[in-house]
């Protein structure tokens, strides 16, 4: 009943599946390759960070991805804008509690 499956066709079974593609004679030997040559080396470290600061932050760019993508750093306490001030626990102060640890 397996035989009527196009799979089993194209893929019986302890073979993988052959497309009969017929690449070059130069291709089987490693010696063709593709695309176009780069006039300029690139190296990959420079663009991604640039020299001269490029890529620093801007404090308007940092506090935009706070706000959307949750994007803080590492340690950095989130700022969720709630009134602490009726908290008998906290004393209106954030920044100076910490939740799990005694007083």
């Amino acid at each position: 009943m397996e035989r009527k499956y196009e799979s089993v066709k194209r893929e019986p079974l302890g073979t993988s599946l052959s497309r009969h593609y017929e690449w070059p004679e130069a291709a089987d030997q490693g010696k063709t390759t593709f695309g176009l040559p780069t006039k300029d080396i690139i190296n990959a470290k420079e663009i991604l960070y640039p020299a001269g600061g490029a890529h620093e932050e801007r404090s308007e760019h940092a506090q935009m991805y706070k706000r959307t993508h949750s994007n803080y750093y590492p340690g950095e306490q989130r700022v969720r804008e709630y009134d602490w001030t009726s908290n008998p626990v906290i004393q209106g102060k954030p920044e100076t509690h910490s939740f799990g640890f005694g007083e």
